[in-house]
């Protein structure tokens, strides 16, 4: 997976970096998750901290164009992103066995 970075912003309100790429690959679009590691790793900063906003195709070719944004810290990251987001591409939240119903009186 080849990652270009296209433009980078530095958004100082909201502690964080805004990153448009272009990413390019044979075969199979990337997951969030694989997009989210390689990322990390070119930028240097943790998996943990680091969002895909969104990743779609290129028209016309094999590329694939992205936006991620990457927090200063995890705290940050909870309390300006939205819940769905944090969940995307990342560990699935297992549902609980459903409450057993109340007993009916006679």
């Amino acid at each position: 997976m080849d990652l270009d970075i296209v433009k980078e912003f530095d958004n100082k309100l909201l502690h964080r970096k805004e990153y448009q790429l272009e990413v390019k690959i044979a075969g199979a679009p990337p997951s969030r998750k694989d997009l989210k590691e390689a990322f990390a790793a070119r930028v240097g900063a943790k998996p943990e901290v680091v969002i895909v906003d969104r990743i779609e195709p290129k028209f016309g070719s094999r590329g694939w164009l992205g936006s991620v944004r990457v927090y200063d810290t995890e705290a940050h990251l909870k309390n300006i992103e939205l819940a769905h987001k944090l969940t995307r591409g990342g560990k699935k939240k297992k549902k609980g066995a459903a409450p057993a119903a109340p007993a009916k009186k006679a």
